[in-house]
């Protein structure tokens, strides 16, 4: 009773006083398990049940909300076993129970205040998605969790001093979520607009001020916005004279989610190319350093003369030639970040069944769902439920253009994408602003080039000197792979290098400036786009990548290039081209933000600066060129590809030769590690 007094008066006194009593939490290591004492849970609290008397009075003195082994599944180890969780109310416990019985327990650590979270950064305007409580619209954004949006804010939320560039409609600069932080290019009224907006929405995705209770949260949260903006449709003089503006204000990237011009034809820039349009956007980039990022379409690129998706947006009508893949521009030009979409909402849960929320319809031809994660079509076929494929064709016949059913609702593909990023069931924030519930969610490439917008300016953030050739390299090298699935099959070639990771671009750049960092390139097949990566301030790691065909890769670290289960084999248009450089400094007093897309090299060959590997491939017969000025002892081990170890060896001259004739066909890597050194190199045996 004396016990059940106290905790009752305890609790009166919290309820008199209107405050709550600090709970501490420790880990306290008993000596064997066997002998804890025995407490049961009654109410808030735990009381002692065991026989011994002395101990009774002592653990009554207290209040004790948990005593209890806090990992009891660890069966088969008595060590861990003999961890026991003490939560208690009395700050004194902890000491006087390891001076009252020191033979029972040995020591404790104190976990007070001590929780697991997220390695990640969700505001409080993150969605009804969201796993904080969520002050902002009561909507999905699902979306930024796609991209690993919570990894990226981790590292950095943005920068007032990073300034994205909205070149599209007007902005709502007095919400919460722009204000003070839009400004217009001189010419333009200090943007008191109202209605529905396109470029209200575009900056929202890229930009809107985070975790203010208000509202949704853009991908760059805390970067600027500088927009010029335009009621559409507006003439391509005025589009082209605001990209100007844009870049001699400040605007470090420009959005660009409209549409000049397009060619459904059978090759690129037989219709559309302006070669004065062009000449001004390689002008700003050279003049400028400005990065431009473009939506890529919302027509799909696929038509044959009688069967035909587009049709001419003045008269309604269809175009004299609608054949051929689809080029929009400015998102086709050299110089542009070409952005399409991809889905972020349904995962796949293979066998696919005719349940929702994905499952739609069934055609004359198959079941078929629709908008599955990873998906660069709308609708994918479920003929085979283990093996569901994207559709062209849907089996209706829905418009006079479009006589056997091809897919309308599908974004434009070819091959001048860059990236693709979520563009389907976007939040439209205009629409919330004007109280328009049922039509809160939109579709269109539009949306997805603001996310790669915003990555750039989070990407700047942390290295504001990254250049724009940088800035496209690493978001193509940082993406998730999406061709290799079987959903994406008939898209191969015209998705570019894969699906926007924010969280992983981010953190490569924030790894790639660091001394002390390793940057990291994973999990890709890669046999395209031209790399040129100089500036890796300490190690780089190409792991599970395939480096092929007319892929070129030129990557300089300052410490160590770290290859594993990786295979470089391009062909004679390609190379890959490894090199340590030891003066490396990432200095950002010099900013140059040109890209050059058509840089093409003629070589083969592989290098690793520090050691290398000669004749490779071979026999098995080979030597190592170590480059061992320092004369120190190199440790050197030979592994297959599943990691197994086949060699091992020491040497402290710069030259050895092996000999291992036994070793089966393949691939192999050898490491080398000394206390200056940590190097894997490939060879391959024949």
């Amino acid at each position: 009773m004396k016990k059940l007094y106290l905790a009752l008066s305890f609790l009166l006194c919290l309820t008199c006083f209107g405050q709550e009593a600090k709970t501490y939490e420790y880990y306290l290591y008993l000596n064997d398990f066997r002998n804890a004492p025995m407490f049961e849970k009654k109410g808030d609290f735990s009381y002692y049940i065991g026989k011994d008397a002395k101990m009774e009075a002592f653990f009554n003195k207290y209040s004790i909300i948990n005593f209890k082994q806090a990992f009891p599944d660890f069966v088969k180890s008595e060590k861990i076993l003999s961890v026991y969780l003490l939560r208690t109310i009395d700050k004194n416990l902890l000491k006087d129970i390891i001076s009252e019985y020191p033979s029972m327990f040995s020591k404790y650590d104190d976990i007070t205040g001590m929780v697991v979270e997220p390695l990640a950064y969700y505001p409080n305007d993150f969605g009804n998605t969201s796993p904080v409580t969520n002050l902002g619209a009561d909507v999905s954004k699902k979306d930024l969790q796609y991209l690993d949006a919570p990894e990226a804010w981790e590292i950095t939320k943005g920068n007032s001093d990073i300034i994205i560039g909205i070149s599209d409609g007007p902005i709502n600069a007095n919400d919460p979520d722009f204000i003070n932080k839009v400004q217009f290019v001189n010419g333009y009224n200090n943007g008191n607009f109202s209605g529905i907006s396109h470029g209200t929405d575009v900056a929202a995705i890229a930009a809107a001020r985070g975790n203010n209770g208000h509202g949704t949260v853009g991908v760059c949260m805390d970067c600027n916005i500088l927009a010029a903006p335009m009621s559409f449709p507006y003439g391509a003089t005025l589009a082209f004279n605001n990209l100007l503006r844009l870049a001699v204000e400040g605007a470090q990237v420009i959005n660009m989610s409209w549409h000049n011009g397009f060619g459904y034809l059978s090759t690129l820039h037989e219709y559309g190319y302006i070669q004065v349009e062009q000449d001004i956007i390689n002008y700003l980039v050279e003049e400028y350093k400005v990065i431009f990022v473009a939506a890529a379409g919302n027509m799909p690129s696929y038509s044959t003369p009688q069967s035909y998706h587009s049709f001419n947006e003045v008269t309604g009508l269809p175009p004299a030639t609608p054949f051929g893949k689809l080029y929009m521009y400015p998102a086709s030009y050299d110089n542009v970040i070409s952005v399409s979409n991809v889905s972020h909402l349904y995962p796949i849960n293979l066998p696919m069944n005719n349940n929702q929320p994905s499952y739609c319809c069934t055609s004359p031809f198959y079941p078929y769902h629709v908008l599955l994660e990873n998906s660069v079509s709308t609708q994918i076929s479920t003929l085979d439920p283990m093996n569901p494929v994207a559709i062209v064709r849907n089996g209706y016949n829905y418009y006079p253009w479009n006589p056997d059913g091809l897919i309308w609702a599908m974004a434009t593909t070819n091959e001048v994408v860059d990236i693709v990023a979520p563009g389907y069931e976007i939040f439209q924030y205009s629409y919330f602003l004007n109280g328009q519930a049922d039509k809160l969610y939109g579709w269109g490439t539009s949306y997805a080039a603001p996310q790669v917008s915003g990555t750039i300016g989070l990407m700047l953030s942390v290295m504001d000197c990254l250049t724009g050739s940088e800035a496209e390299d690493i978001l193509k090298l940082t993406t998730k792979d999406i061709e290799v699935m079987p959903l994406n099959e008939m898209f191969v070639g015209n998705i570019g290098a894969g699906s926007l990771n924010t969280g992983n671009a981010v953190k490569f750049v924030d790894q790639m400036q660091s001394a002390t960092g390793n940057a990291v390139i994973k999990n890709h097949l890669f046999n395209r786009f031209n790399f040129n990566l100089r500036r890796i301030n300490n190690n780089l790691s190409i792991e599970n990548v395939v480096f092929t065909q007319l892929n070129t890769s030129d990557f300089t670290a300052h410490n160590n290039i770290d290859v594993i289960n990786s295979d470089f084999s391009p062909n004679s248009q390609g190379f890959v081209d490894l090199k340590i450089d030891e003066t490396i400094s990432v200095e950002c007093a010099v900013v140059n933000r040109g890209v050059n897309r058509k840089e093409t090299k003629k070589s083969n060959k592989i290098i690793i600066s520090k050691s290398i590997i000669y004749p490779n491939p071979n026999n098995g017969n080979f030597t190592l060129s170590l480059s061992n000025e320092n004369k120190e002892s190199i440790s050197i081990d030979v592994f297959d590809v599943f990691g197994k170890s086949i060699y091992q060896s020491k040497t402290n001259e710069e030259t050895m030769n092996l000999n291992l004739p036994n070793l089966n066909s393949g691939v192999y890597f050898v490491k080398l590690t000394s206390l200056s050194r940590n190097e894997t190199l490939k060879f391959i045996k024949q």
